[in-house]
């Protein structure tokens, strides 16, 4: 399942979690290019690979929705 920026814009909306800078920063620390996950989206398994509890918490949160959000155009979704 791919995620993309927009989910977890949802997904701090509804859970504390990472600002839009402290996941930028998170993709960064785990060498994830921000600009795919915004435009293309990132596979659920690459991001629990991180091992990090939130990135955990978000997948699980995706699962529970029943799968991802279409793209939308850019800007759009990840609040630019």
């Amino acid at each position: 399942m791919k995620l993309f920026a927009a989910d977890l814009a949802e997904f701090r909306n509804q859970h504390h979690g990472y600002c839009a800078r402290g996941s930028r920063q998170f993709a960064a620390r785990h060498r994830l290019s921000w600009e795919k996950f915004v435009l293309e989206g990132i596979e659920a398994d690459e991001l629990l690979k991180t091992g990090d509890a939130l990135a955990e918490a978000f997948v699980q949160w995706a699962r529970s929705r029943g799968g991802n959000l279409p793209p939308a155009p850019t800007g759009e979704r990840d609040g630019q």
